[in-house]
């Protein structure tokens, strides 16, 4: 765990642009705490679904959804709320066969699905054939507490490459924090 601020990973952000000031608060004044505060919220959530992390990972059992499912899928489900990506739908038959050395076979792990609109297009859903399906997903997580180191290195440098070229005035910053 990660005992940073959200300020703290902004600073970090600015130091690796190379930005000469630092911030105190995301409300001053500066040019470099109103690009951090715009930008924040979409580093922290691109960073969250770009990796499968284990301190924001989160399994449910889902609810049925009050739509029924298209013709090629036999379940239709509530979307979790709290889910920045859906990453798998727990196949629990994988957790009754083991190889010679006790590991799992992730292949039998696969269970297809879909995330689809639902017919109104004013929620998302999830379409599977699994019944009462368990879904592993990267939660929304906004407490800086519970973050990862590795993930607060990563979320600095995609913080990072979305201010560079404001605060720089630079492409090759900017390339250079992506990359």
């Amino acid at each position: 765990m990660s005992l940073v601020s959200p300020v703290q990973i902004a600073n970090m952000a600015l130091s690796h642009i190379g930005a000469k000031d630092t911030i105190e608060s995301f409300d001053e004044a500066s040019v470099e705490a109103r690009t951090a505060k715009i930008w924040y919220n979409h580093a922290r959530l691109s960073s969250l679904e770009a990796h499968d992390w284990t301190f924001a990972r989160k399994r449910l059992e889902l609810a049925l959804d009050e739509e029924d499912p298209p013709v090629d899928w036999d379940f239709r489900y509530q979307y979790p709320a709290d889910c920045i990506v859906a990453r798998r739908i727990v196949n629990f038959a994988q957790y009754n066969y083991r190889n010679w050395n006790g590991a799992f076979h992730d292949e039998m792990d696969a269970v297809p699905f879909e995330v689809e609109l639902s017919s109104t297009g004013d929620r998302r859903t999830v379409l599977t054939n699994m019944d009462e399906a368990v879904l592993l997903y990267t939660r929304n997580m906004a407490d800086t507490y519970v973050f990862s180191n590795h993930f607060v290195h990563a979320m600095s440098y995609a913080l990072a490459g979305y201010m560079a070229f404001k605060l720089t005035g630079k492409l090759s910053v900017k390339q250079t924090m992506e990359e």
